[in-house]
């Protein structure tokens, strides 16, 4: 944990003026919220157990989240405004880190909460219209973005990725998964699950051609909203830290679970956001990957007979056993 005496003082030689408060809001990684009189920065470091113990090899990880924002704002879409984005240890910290300035307006779920019907659509269309920006930004090859030209180069088929990038890798993770299903779910829906999506391959294939800009990890609650002249408009979404060019329709599938955790299926709440998207995203695709992501077997079930966007939803109210894993 950092101390605030270092949090103050790389505050101060970033150039922030006045009375410095800061405390600790979320830790895997830790972000720290920052008061300087009226202003609110957040400061993230990168300290999941996954990343290196050496502080210094995390400098790629403040470099892609600032890379993100900059390829989103060159193609008109609002985001934090990055203050500093030091890749290396030379700072008070002694670790790299990225200051943001806090973002207009609240969270989406929290700003669906306390609205009427007509702005609860018009929330949910804003944030579909920006999705569609954000997805409309193309790539020639899938992978992080670390360059403002997105990846120079295909992936490496024997090396690390995510399988949100190309249809080889989730296709190729996929056949490992239903292997374990067949010994918690049982072999004959674990059958039906593999020939779903053997029938529906080549549809979920062209889902990720060409490779898009996705966000990677796309909760509902990180995109931040005000309420303008002109209707609500999105400030920004945060934590890009798995900002990729691969397969839009996976950026669906978390901001579907946290929505359906807080709002009831009866309120059609996906219409206006696949309205203010443009198109619906494949429903097939969806339930390709929440198959291959789900170990239920009540919920594999129900996906295997979810033919509309309620049906499937509901799936993700379930209670039994965990909930789906991802990546």
């Amino acid at each position: 944990m950092l101390t605030e005496h270092d949090i103050v003082e790389t505050v101060r030689a970033v150039g922030l003026q006045g009375a410095v408060t800061a405390s600790l809001i979320k830790t895997h990684n830790h972000v720290y919220r920052i008061q300087t009189g009226e202003n609110t920065f957040f400061l993230k470091t990168y300290s999941k157990d996954w990343y290196s113990s050496d502080p210094a090899q995390t400098g790629g990880c403040v470099a892609h989240e600032a890379c993100a924002w900059r390829v989103m704002a060159a193609h008109g879409l609002s985001t934090p405004r990055v203050v500093e984005a030091d890749m290396t240890c030379a700072n008070p910290l002694g670790r790299p880190f990225i200051l943001t300035e806090a973002l207009r307006g609240g969270a989406l779920p929290d700003q669906l909460a306390k609205v009427d019907r007509a702005d609860f659509h018009n929330l949910l269309h804003a944030v579909g219209l920006y999705l569609r920006r954000m997805h409309a930004i193309r790539f020639r090859f899938p992978g992080y973005i670390m360059r403002d030209e997105g990846p120079q180069s295909p992936p490496d088929p024997d090396g690390w990725q995510h399988n949100i990038w190309t249809f080889e890798r989730f296709w190729k993770d996929a056949q490992q998964r239903w292997q374990i299903q067949a010994t918690r779910c049982g072999a004959q829906l674990a059958e039906e699950v593999r020939g779903f999506a053997s029938q529906n391959k080549a549809e979920v294939e062209s889902a990720f051609e060409p490779p898009r800009f996705i966000h990677g990890d796309c909760h509902a609650h990180q995109f931040f909203l005000y309420r303008a002249d002109t209707g609500w408009a999105v400030s920004g979404v945060v934590d890009m830290e798995v900002a990729s060019a691969g397969c839009p329709e996976t950026d669906f599938y978390k901001f579907f679970c946290e929505m359906t955790e807080r709002f009831p299926t009866s309120s059609g709440w996906w219409e206006p956001l696949f309205e203010g998207y443009g198109r619906e995203p494949s429903i097939v695709a969806l339930r390709v990957f929440m198959m291959t992501w789900e170990t239920r077997p009540l919920a594999l079930a129900q996906i295997l007979k979810a033919n509309d966007w309620a049906r499937l939803l509901d799936t993700m109210c379930s209670t039994e056993g965990e909930k789906p894993d991802w990546h």
